[in-house]
């Protein structure tokens, strides 16, 4: 080959990695304003809606909805409609299903349950791993019979799970395993006795 050869050569090899470089920069910018123009959630809001309502099944919201948004939405009104409300019930919508049923034209009773916990991960939507019971933390890949036995005992006993790290300390879950479950766990540590 000639001088001149491996001098196209080169400058064609350097020619392609640049392009490489500049679409890849491209790319980057174009997802972090992507992601910086979203609104934030910390978990995608879903809400599951069934009973006297067209379409009933589970939707997704950009925020936590009305309760009038999610029955619009899945076909149904409360308009004209006496509510009578769960005693107490002041939490958000999101993770929750919500049966309307009537007893007569103008009067509806509203059940909430949290939507299962099988179908919370299929929707990408993390387990608080202190306030799932045994059959719902056996939806966590990797996480079974025993291992969920486990981790509820050692929250019977301590009060709470607080950090990773303590989650590594059950049987059954080590470091890499406990790492490998953030990606479909929260650690909600507000009902977490103080110490």
């Amino acid at each position: 080959m000639t001088p001149r050869h491996n001098l196209e050569r080169t400058s064609g090899y350097l020619l392609l990695a640049a392009s490489v470089l500049v679409i890849h920069l491209l790319a980057e910018a174009a997802n972090t304003t992507a992601r910086s123009s979203a609104p934030f959630l910390s978990q995608p809001c879903y809400v599951g809606v069934k009973g006297l309502v067209k379409w009933p099944g589970i939707y997704g919201f950009k925020s936590p909805p009305t309760l009038q948004q999610a029955i619009k939405r899945a076909g149904g009104t409360l308009k004209d409609l006496s509510i009578f409300w769960p005693f107490g019930r002041t939490d958000s919508l999101c993770s929750n299903t919500v049966t309307v049923s009537a007893f007569s034209a103008h009067k509806a009773v509203l059940r909430f349950k949290r939507i299962d916990a099988f179908k919370r991960i299929t929707l990408g939507l993390k387990i608080d791993i202190n306030s799932e019971p045994p059959t719902g933390l056996t939806a966590i890949p990797g996480i079974g019979k025993r291992t969920a036995q486990a981790i509820v005992a050692f929250r019977e006993r301590r009060g709470c799970i607080a950090s990773l790290a303590q989650l590594a300390r059950i049987p059954g879950i080590g470091a890499k395993t406990a790492v490998m479950l953030s990606r479909f766990i929260i650690v909600g540590t507000e009902n977490c006795p103080s110490k």
